[in-house]
């Protein structure tokens, strides 16, 4: 995971289904960047919070997200040349608290 935070952010904290996975800091640039731990195939909720320093979320996306089966990416992957490695989705955080 990727992604830009707005400028009062100090971490990001990724959460799956309600539950934390990780918190990570933001560079002082905005950005952000992490490998999600060892996450089974299935469908879950991905939410993201913006993290001020003072502790307080500023702001907060959810999505679906959908982990695929190793056979299913190895079957997207013979329609390309080399591996899947990575999809991107765009989402803006910004939506207050």
């Amino acid at each position: 995971l990727s992604g830009r935070a707005q400028p009062q952010a100090r971490e990001v904290r990724v959460y799956l289904d309600n539950r934390s996975v990780v918190s990570l800091p933001v560079d002082p640039d905005g950005r952000w960047r992490a490998e999600l731990p060892d996450v089974d195939e299935g469908i879950y909720t991905l939410r993201v919070d913006e993290v001020t320093a003072a502790g307080q979320v500023s702001s907060r996306v959810e999505t679906p997200f959908k982990r695929e089966s190793a056979e299913t990416l190895a079957q997207a992957s013979d329609r390309v040349q080399g591996p899947i490695s990575a999809v991107t989705v765009r989402m803006t955080l910004g939506s207050p608290i």
